[in-house]
């Protein structure tokens, strides 16, 4: 299974197509962000440094959650697996971006269509978010409950 290759088509969109995003590259960008909100707010200091404990309160809030993110994007995310009798399923958070000329924004309903390619098939899930009053919401069975 090849994360890179599942997709996911916003249907009223132009059927516009987004291709699953790169975990890596994402916490790479996640970084330099935070490197960079660093350096500018140090530079802030240096001009302002009665303005030094509240630049220092936001900059070690974005570190963290830079860091949660990091943490996240490297141990949550879909990995290329290849599934076989030793492997036989693969978990994980598949990611795409809501940033495309035909989309502005997903306060509406919308239909999408996620493409997983499996050897050489194509498996599709339709479905749409947010959910339509009287839709079949799955929910987690609470830690405490016994399994049937």
């Amino acid at each position: 299974m090849a994360p890179d290759k599942i997709a996911l088509e916003f249907v009223r969109h132009y059927h516009d197509v987004q291709s699953a995003l790169d975990p890596d590259n994402l916490a790479s960008k996640e970084q330099r962000d935070a490197d960079a909100l660093s350096e500018e707010t140090e530079r802030e200091i240096r001009k302002h440094p009665e303005k030094k404990d509240e630049k220092e309160a936001v900059i070690t809030a974005r570190q963290k959650d830079a860091a949660e993110m990091i943490d996240f994007l490297k141990t949550r995310s879909l990995r290329d697996v290849k599934l076989d009798p030793g492997h036989p399923e693969a978990s994980g958070w598949v990611l795409f971006s809501t940033r495309s000329k035909w989309i502005d924004g997903l306060q509406k309903l919308e239909e999408f269509v996620l493409r997983v390619p499996l050897g050489n098939s194509v498996v599709e899930f339709p479905f749409s978010l947010p959910s339509a009053e009287g839709d079949l919401i799955l929910r987690r069975r609470p830690e405490n409950q016994p399994r049937p």
